[in-house]
């Protein structure tokens, strides 16, 4: 008679769950993001370890300084670095604003130049020739005075002229139908500017809020303003005042261009400003969104788990499978990691 022997197996010892880790870890094996996974105590050595979900590779959390004082000096000088980077960035925000905004004045302001332009052919052509060959040998304008080879708007015009005229007289019209529609188009360089720019600072500010980044971009934004205002400030004839206008006025005359960007451009300078500020906003809050969309286009998953904190501070799962794997989907704070007490 057979009798049957159940053998009772034991079931497998289920690691106690200590904790979450919270901070990015990579895993040395394949690239997999712990962040969100499980620590458990280690039953060989007793260390506090992540096991990775997708190859079960063991990852210990025990870590020992290495560089002892030198860490901090290093630290010291990075955080230098990216204290002056930061700065750098901020200048070159307003600075490209700045320039964006007087190109679009003096887009927008073409034809107003043509006009002053033809006023200033018209006085040439009715001068004695005498007094014709005094003024080219200034080198203000080119002996050819049908003016076959200039574009109307680039004359250089003799100063005396310039100071006996009414600007707003000789440019009246200007403003025509297409006014706002050339104030629109010149827009659009200075809003892909601001839109680049605060996509920039979405990364560079990842830990700050919103709310004081865009404190920020209101600062650097109003920092440009000033200098607007003085780009078309004082005369335009004497050289005096800032900006990139005065660049045209030398010698005996002024490039009629400059005239009218200086004279007519503070309105289109300030709205491309505000129209760029409006665009860095939006690149401000949309920023990590599209730098994740091109991290994903870029980068092989096994090599976004470097970047997983531009998910991690939004709340979002790890890009390299966090939601599935990790707890609570891989979402977390931002400390190393934390151990139930």
């Amino acid at each position: 008679m057979t009798t049957d022997h159940q053998h009772d197996t034991p079931a497998p010892a289920v690691a106690e769950r200590l904790g979450v880790l919270l901070g990015d870890r990579l895993c040395v094996e394949c690239g997999f993001n712990l962040h969100g996974q499980t620590i458990s105590r280690e039953e060989h050595y007793g260390m506090l370890a992540v096991r990775c979900p997708e190859c079960s590779t063991l990852a210990s959390l025990q870590e020992y300084p290495v560089l002892g004082r030198w860490g901090a000096r290093f630290g010291a000088v990075l955080a230098l670095a990216w204290l002056g980077a930061a700065l750098g960035v901020a200048f070159f925000t307003g600075l490209s604003l700045y320039l964006a905004a007087e190109s679009a004045a003096g887009v927008t302001t073409r034809p107003a130049a043509r006009m002053i332009g033809e006023a200033y052919k018209t006085y040439v052509m009715e001068m004695p020739e005498q007094t014709l060959d005094d003024i080219a040998s200034t080198g203000v304008i080119n002996p050819t005075w049908a003016f076959e080879d200039w574009n109307i708007a680039d004359l250089w015009a003799e100063t005396d002229w310039v100071e006996a005229q009414d600007i707003d007289a000789l440019t009246r019209g200007h403003r025509d139908g297409t006014y706002w529609l050339r104030l629109l188009v010149s827009a659009i360089p200075i809003a892909l500017i601001g839109g680049a720019w605060g996509v920039v600072w979405s990364v560079l500010l990842l830990h700050r809020r919103r709310t004081r980044a865009f404190v920020l971009l209101g600062i650097i934004a109003a920092l440009c303003l000033p200098l607007i205002v003085l780009s078309h400030w004082g005369s335009t004839v004497e050289a005096d005042g800032f900006g990139p206008w005065i660049s045209y006025s030398w010698g005996g005359g002024v490039m009629v261009h400059s005239i009218a960007a200086r004279e007519l451009g503070l309105l289109p300078a300030l709205l491309a400003l505000g129209a760029g500020t409006l665009a860095m906003a939006g690149g401000l809050l949309l920023g990590r969104k599209i730098v994740r969309g091109i991290v994903r286009l870029l980068l092989p998953p096994n090599l976004r788990g470097a970047l997983a904190v531009l998910w991690h501070v939004d709340g979002l799962p790890s890009p390299t499978g966090g939601g599935k794997h990790g707890v609570d989907g891989g979402r977390g704070g931002r400390g190393a990691y934390w151990i139930r007490g």
